[in-house]
Protein backbone atom coordinates (compact mmCIF):
# COMPACT_ATOMS: atom_id res chain seq x y z
CA UNK A 1 0.00 0.00 0.00
CA UNK A 2 1.45 3.24 -1.00
CA UNK A 3 -0.24 5.97 0.36
CA UNK A 4 -0.94 9.48 -0.69
CA UNK A 5 -4.32 10.73 0.38
CA UNK A 6 -6.35 10.32 3.35
CA UNK A 7 -10.04 11.02 2.77
CA UNK A 8 -12.53 11.32 5.69
CA UNK A 9 -16.44 11.09 4.94
CA UNK A 10 -18.80 12.76 6.88
CA UNK A 11 -21.21 15.48 6.88
CA UNK A 12 -20.34 19.48 7.45
CA UNK A 13 -21.28 21.93 10.18
CA UNK A 14 -21.73 21.75 14.28
CA UNK A 15 -25.01 19.84 13.83
CA UNK A 16 -23.49 16.45 12.44
CA UNK A 17 -19.79 16.80 14.15
CA UNK A 18 -20.79 14.21 16.96
CA UNK A 19 -22.73 11.79 15.02
CA UNK A 20 -21.88 8.15 13.85
CA UNK A 21 -21.49 9.39 10.48
CA UNK A 22 -18.31 11.35 11.39
CA UNK A 23 -16.57 8.57 12.41
CA UNK A 24 -14.45 9.21 9.27
CA UNK A 25 -13.68 12.95 10.51
CA UNK A 26 -13.18 11.72 13.61
CA UNK A 27 -10.60 9.84 13.06
CA UNK A 28 -8.93 12.06 10.51
CA UNK A 29 -8.73 14.97 13.18
CA UNK A 30 -6.65 12.69 15.43
CA UNK A 31 -4.34 11.43 12.83
CA UNK A 32 -3.79 15.36 12.22
CA UNK A 33 -3.72 16.55 15.38
CA UNK A 34 -0.81 14.06 16.38
CA UNK A 35 0.84 15.68 13.04
CA UNK A 36 -0.04 19.13 14.36
CA UNK A 37 -1.38 19.67 11.00
CA UNK A 38 -5.20 21.73 10.22
CA UNK A 39 -7.32 21.87 7.64
CA UNK A 40 -8.28 24.52 5.20
CA UNK A 41 -10.83 25.34 2.83
CA UNK A 42 -10.09 25.36 -0.76
CA UNK A 43 -10.75 28.61 -2.16
CA UNK A 44 -12.67 27.21 -5.24
CA UNK A 45 -13.72 23.50 -4.82
CA UNK A 46 -15.94 22.24 -1.42
CA UNK A 47 -13.09 20.59 0.22
CA UNK A 48 -11.02 21.32 3.34
CA UNK A 49 -7.11 20.12 3.28
CA UNK A 50 -3.77 19.79 4.27
CA UNK A 51 -0.41 18.07 2.88
CA UNK A 52 2.86 16.88 4.81
CA UNK A 53 5.01 14.76 3.89
CA UNK A 54 3.66 13.77 0.82
CA UNK A 55 0.40 12.71 2.15
CA UNK A 56 -2.98 14.94 1.28
CA UNK A 57 -5.42 15.16 4.26
CA UNK A 58 -8.70 16.13 2.91
CA UNK A 59 -12.83 16.00 3.70
CA UNK A 60 -15.89 17.16 1.87
CA UNK A 61 -17.65 20.68 2.71
CA UNK A 62 -20.39 19.43 1.26
CA UNK A 63 -23.15 17.26 2.27
CA UNK A 64 -22.14 12.87 2.26
CA UNK A 65 -24.31 12.55 -0.79
CA UNK A 66 -22.17 15.22 -2.49
CA UNK A 67 -18.52 14.40 -0.77
CA UNK A 68 -16.89 13.29 -4.13
CA UNK A 69 -17.51 15.79 -5.99
CA UNK A 70 -14.91 18.29 -4.54
CA UNK A 71 -12.48 14.94 -3.19
CA UNK A 72 -12.09 13.65 -6.57
CA UNK A 73 -11.69 17.13 -8.29
CA UNK A 74 -8.79 17.77 -5.93
CA UNK A 75 -7.29 13.93 -6.08
CA UNK A 76 -7.14 14.53 -10.02
CA UNK A 77 -5.50 17.97 -9.34
CA UNK A 78 -2.74 15.94 -7.34
CA UNK A 79 -2.60 13.08 -9.47
CA UNK A 80 -3.37 10.59 -6.41
CA UNK A 81 -4.55 7.32 -8.44
CA UNK A 82 -7.28 5.92 -6.40
CA UNK A 83 -5.39 2.32 -5.21
CA UNK A 84 -3.02 5.58 -3.13
CA UNK A 85 -6.08 6.56 -1.22
CA UNK A 86 -7.25 5.69 1.96
CA UNK A 87 -10.94 6.26 2.83
CA UNK A 88 -11.91 6.52 6.37
CA UNK A 89 -15.87 6.18 7.04
CA UNK A 90 -18.31 4.75 9.50
CA UNK A 91 -19.69 1.21 8.93
CA UNK A 92 -23.08 -0.04 9.86
CA UNK A 93 -21.71 -3.84 9.41
CA UNK A 94 -19.24 -3.60 12.52
CA UNK A 95 -19.69 -3.57 15.53
CA UNK A 96 -19.39 0.12 17.13
CA UNK A 97 -15.72 -0.05 18.16
CA UNK A 98 -14.08 -2.70 15.45
CA UNK A 99 -12.23 -1.53 12.96
CA UNK A 100 -11.15 -3.35 9.45
CA UNK A 101 -8.95 -2.11 6.50
CA UNK A 102 -9.66 -3.56 3.13
CA UNK A 103 -9.07 -2.55 -0.78
CA UNK A 104 -11.57 -2.47 -2.95
CA UNK A 105 -15.00 -3.31 -2.66
CA UNK A 106 -18.92 -1.83 -3.20
CA UNK A 107 -20.76 0.83 -1.42
CA UNK A 108 -22.84 -1.47 0.66
CA UNK A 109 -25.54 1.50 0.91
CA UNK A 110 -23.03 4.67 1.94
CA UNK A 111 -23.93 7.43 0.46
CA UNK A 112 -20.80 8.80 0.90
CA UNK A 113 -19.00 5.67 -0.77
CA UNK A 114 -21.88 5.99 -3.74
CA UNK A 115 -20.52 9.68 -4.41
CA UNK A 116 -16.86 8.66 -4.01
CA UNK A 117 -16.92 5.81 -6.28
CA UNK A 118 -18.97 7.72 -8.48
CA UNK A 119 -16.73 10.73 -8.76
CA UNK A 120 -13.59 8.60 -8.54
CA UNK A 121 -14.97 6.48 -11.43
CA UNK A 122 -13.68 3.51 -9.94
CA UNK A 123 -13.89 1.66 -6.67
CA UNK A 124 -10.26 0.20 -6.09
CA UNK A 125 -9.34 2.75 -3.17
CA UNK A 126 -8.39 1.54 -0.12
CA UNK A 127 -10.94 1.81 2.80
CA UNK A 128 -10.92 1.86 6.91
CA UNK A 129 -14.33 0.73 8.28
CA UNK A 130 -15.05 2.33 11.33
CA UNK A 131 -18.33 0.16 13.15
CA UNK A 132 -20.63 1.67 14.74
CA UNK A 133 -22.90 -1.01 15.21
CA UNK A 134 -26.86 -1.25 13.39
CA UNK A 135 -30.00 0.25 15.29
CA UNK A 136 -32.38 -1.83 16.34
CA UNK A 137 -35.57 -2.32 14.43
CA UNK A 138 -37.50 0.83 16.13
CA UNK A 139 -35.31 3.17 13.99
CA UNK A 140 -34.48 3.96 10.73
CA UNK A 141 -30.75 3.68 9.51
CA UNK A 142 -31.00 7.29 8.53
CA UNK A 143 -31.91 8.17 12.19
CA UNK A 144 -29.18 6.14 13.28
CA UNK A 145 -26.51 7.27 11.22
CA UNK A 146 -27.47 10.74 11.93
CA UNK A 147 -27.71 10.40 15.79
CA UNK A 148 -25.38 10.46 18.71
CA UNK A 149 -23.75 7.21 19.84
CA UNK A 150 -24.87 6.47 23.25
CA UNK A 151 -22.02 6.74 26.25
CA UNK A 152 -20.86 3.30 26.07
CA UNK A 153 -20.61 3.17 22.15
CA UNK A 154 -19.05 6.42 21.95
CA UNK A 155 -16.01 4.93 24.69
CA UNK A 156 -15.94 1.76 22.49
CA UNK A 157 -15.65 4.13 18.89
CA UNK A 158 -12.99 6.47 20.93
CA UNK A 159 -11.28 3.66 22.02
CA UNK A 160 -10.80 2.14 18.22
CA UNK A 161 -9.90 5.15 16.79
CA UNK A 162 -7.44 5.64 19.67
CA UNK A 163 -5.84 2.51 18.57
CA UNK A 164 -5.43 2.87 14.75
CA UNK A 165 -3.67 6.44 15.67
CA UNK A 166 -1.28 4.72 17.90
CA UNK A 167 -0.69 2.21 15.32
CA UNK A 168 -0.94 4.16 11.96
CA UNK A 169 2.82 4.26 11.53
CA UNK A 170 2.29 0.94 9.65
CA UNK A 171 -0.57 1.92 6.96
CA UNK A 172 2.08 4.78 6.70
CA UNK A 173 5.07 2.64 5.79
CA UNK A 174 2.81 0.78 3.36
CA UNK A 175 2.73 -2.45 5.80
CA UNK A 176 -1.57 -3.11 6.18
CA UNK A 177 -0.96 -6.80 7.37
CA UNK A 178 1.12 -5.53 10.53
CA UNK A 179 -1.42 -2.97 10.98
CA UNK A 180 -4.85 -5.26 10.90
CA UNK A 181 -2.58 -7.92 13.10
CA UNK A 182 -1.81 -5.45 15.83
CA UNK A 183 -5.76 -4.21 16.00
CA UNK A 184 -6.73 -7.58 15.69
CA UNK A 185 -4.58 -8.47 18.99
CA UNK A 186 -6.34 -5.37 20.74
CA UNK A 187 -9.72 -6.83 19.92
CA UNK A 188 -9.07 -10.41 21.18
Amino acid sequence: MQLSAIVALGNPGLRYAATRHNAGVWLLESLMSGKGLNLKKHKSIAVEYSKSDEVLYLRSTDYMNNSGLGIAALLRYYKIDNEQVLVLHDELDLPAGTVRLKQAGGNGGHNGLKSLISHMQGQDFWRMRIGIGRPNQQQDVSSYVLGIPGLNEALQIRAALKAVAANFSHIEQGDAQAFMRVLHSLES
